[in-house]
């Protein structure tokens, strides 16, 4: 089959949309990498992770004049990531055009695509999946995703977080009937809706098991909503968990659920207990950003595992230099 034909067939069967940011090829690749890196020693994994810290760090010196720049003395051999000087999100943005590696993807092409809420899901350009940040720390920050890291991001959920390791186990969750609910803000061009609303496009037959719901909105329409739609799998923040805890408890709120996920903020042991109790189901946390969406997973023991195969996390002190591992970062 040429490439062109094959993904016609894959596009009438899984009935993708033509825009779509999924590319089955990149996923089965990305599939087997994160369980290759699953079954590596530590050593092998710090190996992995620095050799693709100088290939990203060759690329954006090659590809983006920002980088190119700012790594121009920088030496591909024995780089250690405490060479790389820092930068910040405002630095990013102030020089967006400069920092992008991609023809056609430019500040201006974004600004005009997240002023279209009823784009929110689709791709830019037919290609690229935009996710923003909410402004917290001062500046809202634009952050673009290829098919090649949108794959790894979902192998990474699925495999690690999730625990599918085979098709017979996402036969499995299909044939229990799992509908999944995301509380969240929805108002925007977030990681968190944009990903539900992507998932829904390029996978039809899922969008009835699989949908967002508007955190914002007065908590008694949010709880008839969930009670009418009757989630399985909730996935929240930790706070709205508590207050859905709240509603569970004084018989408002009345949902079955075999897991509750949370994100987006630290969740307490105390918070956790409670949620525990009031839906009688298990809590999980996880931790991700909009630059990479899972960063952590928790195992049973509810410690957060960074993929430090794919993310390199740098706790630093409050002048920007690395600290010493057992060392509190700033």
């Amino acid at each position: 089959l040429s490439p062109g034909l094959l993904m016609s067939s894959l596009r009438s069967l899984f009935a993708l949309p033509n825009e779509s940011a999924f590319d089955p090829a990149r996923w089965t690749e990305a599939a087997f990498d994160v369980w290759q890196g699953s079954h590596l020693t530590p050593a092998a994994l710090a190996h992995t992770a620095e050799r693709r810290v100088r290939a990203l760090v060759a690329y954006a010196r090659e590809a983006s004049p920002f980088y190119s720049r700012l790594y121009r003395r920088m030496p591909l051999h024995g780089l250690h990531l405490g060479d790389l000087p820092p930068v910040t999100k405002g630095q990013l943005m102030k020089h967006f055009d400069d920092v992008i590696t991609q023809p056609g993807v430019t500040r201006e092409a974004i600004e005009a695509f997240i002023a279209d809420p009823a784009r929110i899901g689709h791709s830019l350009l037919g290609r690229f999946s935009i996710f923003t940040s909410s402004g917290t720390t001062g500046t809202p920050g634009y952050f673009v995703h290829d098919p090649d890291a949108i794959a790894v991001y979902d192998a990474l959920e699925a495999q690690r977080f999730r625990g599918l390791l085979s098709p017979s186990d996402v036969l499995r969750q299909v044939m229990e009937g799992d509908r999944y609910a995301m509380v969240a803000a929805t108002e925007g061009h977030f990681a968190g809706i944009a990903t539900v609303e992507r998932m829904r496009r390029w996978a039809p037959w899922m969008s009835g098991a699989v949908r967002a719901f508007a955190l914002l909105q007065p908590c008694a329409a949010l709880v008839q909503e969930l009670n009418l739609y009757r989630p399985t799998v909730l996935a929240t923040y930790p706070t709205a968990a508590e207050m859905l805890a709240e509603e569970q408890e004084a018989g408002r709120l009345r949902l079955r659920l075999r897991e509750l996920w949370t994100g987006g903020e630290v969740l307490s042991e105390p918070t956790r207990l409670r949620v525990q109790r009031a839906f009688s189901c298990r809590v999980r946390s996880a931790y991700g950003a909009s630059e990479f969406l899972p960063i952590a997973w928790e195992c049973p023991h509810r410690g957060l595992h960074v993929n430090s195969d794919w993310v390199v996390l740098e706790p630093v002190d409050r002048h920007g230099r690395a600290v010493q591992p057992g060392q509190r970062s700033h």
